[in-house]
């Protein structure tokens, strides 16, 4: 996720405003899943805890759009690297393995037969559909890129207008909904729909930073209008039709207000200069997608983040809210570590040049046929 759109990309280029939305969305999906690992906001709804939850909710719902844009906004100039993929698949695989192994030691009885199989499958078995999604549309990149840089301004826009009706408006409208199958979000065709809007802003829709604010209260009203949305028509139609109906409207990732709340950010932080802390922000986002793979094993899940929030559960609004917020901090750092402690393992183990080796030997010739011409 995090370090798998810095296809080619030197540090000392980075742009450090993508490297901290990375940090940030990161925290907003440990949120998200924080909250639904055990489902309290939904369990509160109607009430003042609920609404606040549901607003935590809702304003980082537009997380996963963020990490999609970001590798579009990231590679769209960079060159195609097996290496790179191939190294991620070894840090998920091992991730499962070590979670799978230490959860059948912990409950055995949650842990079968098939999963043992299934943890050095993460793609064929479909283990999280992220990275699942995500390994799909990194093959896909190197095309999308050739495509993206090879239109005008206006065909790139025409695009986007497609995907924008096709995709997304036509995502919120009652019993149409999916009609293009994007599974509110959760599909391959849709990460590649927010790549390709990444990519545009990329090559653009360069901001103005003097005008960069504007962004980050486009993203506050946007989310602030799902929310209003979602506690207002909840309320309403429990009240006259006795049953919620259209509440959750526009709570997918497709939802234009969701869309829209992606873009001002990432538009926000590229149009911000950051001109200190570039190590430690650029150390704490490589972690970032081993925290993203770690916190939504199986084992994390249950003991991490089920277990801690069950246990404030009965708390009050205040302390749960604090709680929550403790727990993904809590989720973050563990897993931080966690990450870092597996990325020197690798370094040590020499992973990571086996990987460039299967580039240099295997895929020189494939890597060479994907280069366009602004890689030459």
């Amino acid at each position: 996720m995090a370090k798998a759109s810095e296809t080619g990309l030197k540090k000392s280029n980075r742009n450090l405003g993508i490297e901290v939305l990375r940090i940030i969305s990161t925290f907003m999906v440990i949120i998200l899943h924080t909250l639904g690992s055990s489902s309290i906001h939904k369990q509160n709804t109607g009430t003042l805890l609920g609404s606040v939850l549901w607003l935590f909710e809702i304003l980082c719902y537009c997380a996963v759009n963020c990490f999609a844009m970001t590798s579009g906004y990231v590679s769209c100039k960079s060159r195609f690297k097996i290496s790179r993929l191939l190294n991620l698949w070894f840090q998920v695989t091992l991730i499962c393995v070590i979670s799978t192994v230490l959860l059948g030691l912990i409950a055995p009885e949650k842990v079968e037969t098939i999963d043992y199989i299934n943890m050095f499958l993460p793609i064929l078995s479909d283990h999280n559909w992220y990275f699942t999604a995500f390994f799909g549309l990194s093959l896909f990149s190197p095309f999308l890129n050739l495509l993206m840089q090879n239109m005008t301004k206006n065909q790139h826009k025409y695009l986007l207008a497609l995907i924008f009706v096709l995709f997304s408006v036509f995502s919120v409208i009652p019993d149409i909904s999916d009609l293009f199958h994007t599974n509110k979000g959760y599909s391959l065709l849709w990460l590649a729909s927010m790549y390709i809007v990444g990519g545009y802003i990329r090559l653009h829709g360069v901001s103005n930073p003097a005008k960069k604010h504007r962004w980050l209260i486009g993203y506050f009203l946007s989310s602030g209008f799902v929310w209003l949305w979602y506690v207002l028509v909840y309320d309403v139609t429990k009240h006259i039709l006795d049953e919620v109906k259209y509440a959750g409207l526009f709570l997918k990732y497709t939802s234009p207000f969701i869309v829209f709340a992606a873009i001002c950010l990432l538009k926000f932080f590229t149009s911000t200069s950051i001109t200190k802390g570039s190590k430690f922000i650029c150390t704490v986002s490589s972690l970032t997608f081993g925290v993203f793979i770690f916190h939504t094993q199986d084992l994390y899940w249950d003991y991490g983040l089920k277990a801690p929030v069950a246990a404030i559960a009965d708390k009050g609004t205040l302390l749960i809210i604090l709680g929550v917020l403790l727990i993904a901090l809590a989720t973050f750092v563990i897993c931080g570590v966690a990450s870092y402690l597996l990325m020197l393992l690798f370094k040590v183990a020499g992973i990571n040049k086996f990987c460039d080796f299967v580039q240099n030997k295997l895929f020189c010739k494939a890597s060479a046929m994907l280069e366009s011409n602004t890689d030459k």
